[in-house]
């Protein structure tokens, strides 16, 4: 699984240009069409953010033309600080921080003087020098300046800050705090197919490293892939699905995306991704047992690794292949195509798979009855288990989870808190409400207090207004432990000793209350009766009642005792009334 998140991961940094490639020539149109020097020198700018960083060059000569363009207009130092910060794009593009921060950070002050919002485009990239140099804590401080002061109706400015800095926090394993600004990028940018696509597929990254695969698969399932033309961001997009139904352990879906990856890279004659969705095919019919047509797919992925630079590519091939030759029993064969693949997890880069290799080799020499090469791999296995980088990247992963589980923790602590809040305040807006109302009894009786009819009738409006406050009062219950219900959740109580069991509508166990049935009765809607000493039941919820027992909606048989049968039928008569 290490091997196929690293695939993605290369997959994703190559294909997103195929998502987000720039118009080159629609730009040099506009270049040339330009009505006025402004126009143009705005488009340059453009167009010098889209050339490729090969060409850094032509960016710093472009910074040139667009300075020197400002000694014949009326408003010179637009055009230097258009001219910094292409010039800061140019040392940005050869690899030259130090000289490209100093530009955008001149360029971002000229612009906001000028009050021009080409300022957030120059702290955009200054912030992505940052990231790219490590200063993470930089980075988040200006993509929040960007947020905070960029114009609300200035919708690129803000997905970039959003989308950019939840890129920084996935870094430094904020996971919680990603996922809420790619939230963000999503509300602001949600028509955009190619975005929604890419914000997906990083998203449910996260959640694949969390191991939380329900959760990526949400996620994922917010794009409409099937309506995509045939790009190589599609044939990612099944690949990821493909994975993380395989973390699911449900192999045949995986094994179906896997498919639909590979016909899309094979009709678009990607070799990048023919190569990875054939491998990830193979793999998983080998995990299933179904090895019948794997002979004629190794031939197509030994056909694809010439064609493909991507080192990953022939380690896969050759461990996957000693992983069938294993199966068929060819242990000789099986042996040297690990052993091939040992020698290509020598590349730094490729180094995380070694234990997988070793593994293979340890269960081979095993099988093999060779005890003491299969020590001497269990001992490589160790060491390479304890390597710092692997320690550290399981330290920073367990951390980042820890940490996003408490993140969602104090969101719900936080939300709990409002919902008690908001009960309170319904709850003394009730007492307001039932002191008027009993004032307003208080000064009806009083004025009426010499008319015999007038009393007479004064009883029965206090007699119903008593009971619709006491609906009211009662519709919320507050148990001792102070937690709060809903008379209306309340299925049944239970009493069991010293405690109180609450079954609910909404939840699978029953809430505990240190309390007594008489005690709560007597908070508790009309429409609740005792029905035996140790049970309390709501009229609404019971579905069939006998002579000794009664049937609740959820199922539930209780028992009815001879000292409360009078006591339950007496209110049943009056609930239907």
């Amino acid at each position: 699984m290490r091997s196929l998140t690293f695939i993605t991961l290369f997959l994703l940094a190559n294909v997103s240009v195929f998502a987000q490639r720039p118009d080159f020539k629609k730009l040099k149109i506009d270049i040339a069409s330009a009505e006025t020097s402004e126009a143009r020198a705005r488009t340059m700018a453009d167009y010098a953010v889209a050339i490729p960083s090969n060409q850094h060059q032509e960016v710093l000569e472009l910074s040139d033309s667009i300075s020197r363009m400002g000694n014949q207009e009326s408003n010179p130092d637009f055009f230097l600080a258009l001219g910094e910060f292409t010039k800061g794009i140019g040392y940005y593009r050869s690899q030259d921080f130090k000289q490209s921060k100093s530009y955008l950070k001149e360029s971002a002050r000229l612009f906001r003087k000028l009050k021009d919002p080409f300022e957030f485009k120059a702290l955009n990239f200054l912030a992505i020098i940052y990231t790219r140099s490590s200063q993470r804590d930089s980075a988040i401080y200006v993509y929040n300046e960007i947020l905070e002061r960029a114009d609300p109706l200035d919708k690129s400015a803000r997905i970039k800050a959003h989308g950019n800095i939840s890129n920084v926090y996935r870094h430094t394993g904020d996971y919680y705090k990603a996922i809420s600004h790619m939230d963000k990028v999503y509300q602001l940018d949600s028509t955009n197919a190619f975005g929604v696509l890419q914000l997906s597929m990083n998203a449910s990254r996260i959640y694949t490293q969390l191991e939380m695969p329900d959760e990526a698969l949400k996620v994922m399932r917010k794009v409409t892939i099937d309506t995509f033309p045939k790009i190589p961001p599609k044939g990612v997009f099944y690949h990821n699905l493909g994975n993380i139904y395989k973390d699911k352990n449900q192999l045949d879906s995986a094994l179906i995306y896997y498919k639909k990856a590979f016909a899309n890279s094979s009709a678009i004659n990607y070799t990048p991704l023919q190569a990875t969705d054939v491998s990830n095919i193979i793999e998983t019919l080998i995990a299933i047992d179904s090895l019948d047509t794997l002979e004629e797919l190794f031939r197509d992925m030994d056909g694809f690794l010439p064609k493909t630079k991507e080192p990953l590519a022939p380690l896969r091939y050759h461990l996957l292949l000693g992983r069938y030759q294993a199966k068929k029993g060819q242990p000789d064969l099986a042996e040297s195509n690990f052993k091939k693949a040992l020698g290509y997890s020598n590349n730094p880069r490729l180094s995380h798979i070694k234990p997988q290799i070793y593994g293979e080799l340890i269960d081979l020499y095993n099988t093999k009855n060779d005890s003491n090469t299969a020590k001497l791999y269990i001992d490589s296995l160790n060491i390479s288990q304890n390597n710092p980088a692997t320690l550290r990247k399981e330290q920073f992963e367990a951390e980042a989870k820890a940490k996003y589980l408490l993140a969602i923790k104090e969101r719900d602590i936080m939300e709990k808190e409002k919902q008690v809040t908001s009960f309170n305040v319904q709850r003394w807006a009730l007492f307001a409400v039932a002191f008027i109302l009993l004032l307003g009894v208080f000064f009806y009786f009083r004025n009426y207090r010499k008319s015999a009819s007038g009393l007479e009738k004064q009883k029965d409006a206090n007699e119903a207004l008593s009971k619709k406050i006491e609906r009211q009062h009662t519709t919320i219950v507050e148990l001792k432990s102070k937690a709060i219900l809903e008379a209306e959740e309340i299925i049944f109580i239970k009493s069991d000793g010293h405690y109180l069991e609450f079954a609910l509508k909404s939840k699978k166990n029953p809430e505990l209350d240190r309390n007594r049935l008489k005690d709560v009765l007597g908070k508790l809607p009309n429409y609740f009766v005792q029905i035996h000493r140790s049970y309390i039941i709501n009229l609404k919820e019971v579905k069939i009642k006998y002579a000794n027992k009664v049937v609740m909606k959820d199922g539930e048989e209780l028992p009815v005792s001879r000292t409360y049968k009078s006591q339950l039928d007496e209110a049943i008569s009056k609930f239907k009334d």
